[in-house]
């Protein structure tokens, strides 16, 4: 059983069931025993990326917009527009909390739990110059990896940078964070690693360890 485009998205946590989300629309449940194709999403665009949390995954899709649905069953919840360009990276924190970016270098924060028309509902991070390729984020940070070679670190109750790091290629893929310490990819061929309890302010030259 294959994908009929590029596949940009899996997910796994042991047991029966694996999912991915591709290019040709669809989020698909896998059977990881038998490889067949238990349930289907089909979304109105390509799916450019995809976060999962609990029995719920976000989908973010060529044309800007963000899909929330179940997996369990699988089927669409709701969608909304997120960005202008290319939803390119999403992280599904908690069921009501939702990080996004586009390819122009926005960060945004959404609380799903938030009502519309509420200031709380939306949150933008601007920094980057270009497409922001990882997300990852708790309830006091939010970290997001770009193809302008920097990650940088964003203070959710502030709504500011905390700091930045520098001395990463463009071809940064991943970050990934705990309360005291990130990882992330991207420094020819070394790892970063960094524990936020010996941080300082401002800005920051990457420091790699392979």
């Amino acid at each position: 059983a294959r994908h009929a485009g590029v596949v940009t998205g899996v997910h796994w946590r042991g047991g029966d069931v694996a999912y991915s989300c591709a290019a040709d629309r669809r989020l698909i449940a896998w059977d990881v025993k038998t490889g067949a194709e238990m349930a289907t999403l089909v979304a109105q665009r390509p799916i450019i990326s995809m976060s999962v949390c609990e029995d719920f995954a976000a989908l973010g899709l060529d044309d800007g917009s963000v899909v929330l649905c179940s997996l369990s069953p699988m089927r669409e919840m709701f969608s909304f527009d997120a960005h202008d360009s290319a939803t390119s990276a999403v992280k599904l924190v908690t069921v009501s909390m939702l990080i996004t970016s586009d390819a122009s270098g926005e960060v945004k924060l959404w609380r799903l739990d938030e009502d519309e028309s509420t200031g709380r509902r939306c949150t933008l991070f601007k920094g980057h110059s270009a497409p922001v390729v990882c997300l990852d984020g708790d309830a006091e940070k939010i970290v997001s990896g770009a193809r302008d070679g920097t990650v940088r670190v964003w203070d959710i109750e502030s709504e500011s940078l905390r700091f930045m790091l520098r001395g990463f290629t463009a071809y940064i893929g991943s970050v990934q964070c705990s309360p005291s310490w990130l990882i992330a990819d991207g420094t020819n061929n070394a790892v970063v690693l960094m524990d936020f309890g010996a941080q300082g302010d401002g800005e920051d030259e990457a420091a790699s360890s392979s």
